[in-house]
């Protein structure tokens, strides 16, 4: 994700990293999500140069970002709207109808542009985005960064 990680840490986009796919049973005790996050931010502070870990809540699993305010993460607005491909009645992502080089993105843009009617594009809500700084000197210095930003 190196556009990314340079877009919420500009001054060092290798130490960014993503935190994907958080998921518990169900019955685990109370706070276990919490708990989890927290000993993963400890061990990243301890034993990596990661300085921010960045996630994204997706709203059209009716995902908020409850966990990640719990865990202090700070919310910073949304991504812009998105869309996802719709290909015989089944999601794909909007991606692989560029991926041409591989046997079913060439299958998939050949039905596209003869205007099959079972590929089409649908709206998605956009994503909610929270980071967490694990080093507070890069915390004030991407503030100042989007301070400038906004001024400019």
């Amino acid at each position: 994700m190196p556009d990314t990680a340079a877009k919420y840490n500009p001054i060092n986009p290798k130490r960014c990293m993503e935190l994907r796919r958080l998921c518990c049973i169900d019955d685990t005790p109370k706070n276990t999500e919490s708990y989890f996050i927290a000993q993963t931010l400890k061990w990243l502070k301890q034993n990596t140069d990661i300085e921010v870990v960045l996630s994204f809540a997706d709203q059209h699993y009716n995902h908020a970002g409850t966990i990640y305010k719990a865990s202090n993460f700070h919310y910073l607005g949304e991504t812009a709207k998105s869309r996802i491909l719709m290909v015989d009645g089944k999601e794909v992502h909007s991606r692989s109808l560029n991926q041409t080089q591989r046997p079913y993105g060439r299958e998939l843009k050949k039905r596209y542009d003869a205007g099959d009617e079972n590929i089409f594009f649908v709206a998605r809500k956009p994503k909610h985005i929270y980071t967490y700084y694990l080093n507070k000197r890069i915390k004030r210095q991407i503030k100042k960064l989007d301070l400038y930003n906004k001024n400019v």
